[in-house]
């Protein structure tokens, strides 16, 4: 079966290569004008966590993801935001192979997910609901895992997010991601920020 990359590498083709899958996978046609835009240094907050657009209807998580990943490509421009892009890079390329996995094995579950995935405007709904299908589709390539089910929540009622199946034996998994606003999200950005500037300011000299 496809295995997953456990270690992400980011050749333009490749990159490239997961956006199209994704927004073809999802029916998500590319807004050009908004990518001319934050390419040109008009939208410098977009990737921001949690941060939202003045004025107008909210933008999906998702379109952020793609907008950012897409930004990768399009190097040299007037505005690269280069945190942000990297961490949409790395989500788009994890979610296309994902999707690629689950819709092969016809996952119950799967379309109420995507649904949601889509739709979904807040940063951490979105991360959420991302890493439960990345990580069904990790469960779903695992030796003798005979059936795996994204299972829909069913408010106010707490429920697990995925049941697989090993021979007789279910078991419930319950995704959980890191809070961001812990000290050592902020210090991690900020080493990787410090070791950057350098970089940074060589090629604004240029």
């Amino acid at each position: 079966g496809k295995a997953i990359a456990t270690s992400m590498s980011f050749p333009f083709a490749d990159v490239k290569k997961a956006i199209n899958g994704l927004r073809s996978k999802l029916q998500c046609a590319p807004d050009t004008q908004l990518q001319e835009q934050f390419d040109a240094g008009l939208h410098p907050n977009l990737l921001a966590y949690q941060k939202r657009q003045a004025g107008g209807t909210p933008l999906a998580a998702l379109e952020k993801h793609l907008v950012g990943a897409t930004s990768y490509l399009h190097q040299p421009s007037n505005y690269y935001d280069i945190f942000g892009a990297c961490r949409c890079v790395i989500i788009v390329q994890l979610l296309d192979e994902a999707l690629e996995v689950l819709q092969t094995k016809q996952i119950k579950g799967l379309k109420a997910r995507v649904e949601r995935l889509v739709r979904l405007v807040d940063s951490d709904e979105f991360d959420s609901t991302a890493f439960e299908l990345i990580m069904a589709a990790r469960y779903a390539l695992v030796s003798g895992v005979d059936h795996i089910e994204l299972i829909e929540e069913q408010p106010p009622k707490r429920t697990p997010d995925i049941l697989l199946t090993r021979g007789v034996v279910d078991s419930f998994v319950e995704c959980k991601k890191v809070i961001r606003v812990r000290d050592f999200s902020v210090a991690t950005r900020n080493t990787v920020r410090e070791l950057l500037n350098g970089i940074i300011s060589s090629f604004r000299r240029l």
